[in-house]
């Protein structure tokens, strides 16, 4: 290897650490010719509130159309609106349910925003309740628009009557670069 050569890969390798040194932790790789995906944690908290739900089946099972919003904040997006619609299969024991076909939206105040699918599990016994959904990223706008990953929404105490709950969402976005030029 030349001297050249190896001074750009000691060059490469030490720019990449202090790029990643105060943004939390970061994966870079290649993903083919549209660039490098770098893959950042994504963690924050919302105020969420369930706005409507009204059967749209009832046999062989109760099927519900939801829809909840939500707002707070992350490490990625100071201040946030959460838009969801889902469908909840009702199981039997009447307890819990199942979520279905959800649509999400993550809003930035400034405009951008991360949009996808998502399905979960919620139950509302008596000793123990919990809301859990995983979001798949599609896409997104601005900053976001190449957003892919998987996040997790947990209520650990859910009220369903239209009051406002203690939301944690986490996980992994990662985000397609343009290369840059040596």
């Amino acid at each position: 290897m030349t001297i050249l050569k190896k001074m750009s890969c000691l060059f490469l390798t030490t720019a990449m650490f202090f790029a990643c040194e105060d943004d939390g932790p970061i994966i870079t790789g290649p993903v083919g010719p549209g660039g490098n995906t770098t893959t950042q944690f994504f963690e924050g908290t919302l105020d969420l509130q369930k706005i409507s739900g009204s059967p749209v089946q009832y046999e062989p099972v109760l099927m519900l159309n939801v829809r909840y919003q939500g707002s707070g904040t992350s490490n990625m997006m100071s201040h946030l609106s959460l838009e969801a619609t889902h469908l909840e299969e009702i199981i039997p024991n009447g307890n819990d349910f199942n979520v279905v076909q959800g649509e999400f939206r993550l809003m930035e105040d400034a405009g951008e925003e991360i949009y996808g699918t998502y399905r979960g599990h919620g139950s509302s016994g008596l000793v123990s309740s919990q809301l859990n959904w995983t979001l798949q990223i599609e896409g997104g706008t601005g900053r976001f628009a190449s957003a892919q990953g998987n996040l997790n929404l947990v209520v650990p105490d859910p009220d369903y009557s239209g009051n406002f709950m203690q939301a944690r969402i986490s996980g992994n976005i990662g985000l397609v670069e343009d290369p840059k030029p040596l």
